[in-house]
């Protein structure tokens, strides 16, 4: 599955990946507000 849809990724245009990319750091703005100080802390196993 991943395979075919790192395919299809791979021969969309530049403005779809363009508005996918603004929406992403859209979201990772809004997270720093909601959650300020957040630190990704993986666990170990």
């Amino acid at each position: 599955l991943s395979k075919v849809i790192a395919t299809e990724w791979r021969h969309e245009s530049k403005e779809v990946k363009d508005e996918y990319h603004r929406r992403a750091e859209e979201e990772k703005r809004q997270h720093a507000i909601d959650h300020p100080g957040y630190q990704y802390q993986p666990r170990k196993p």
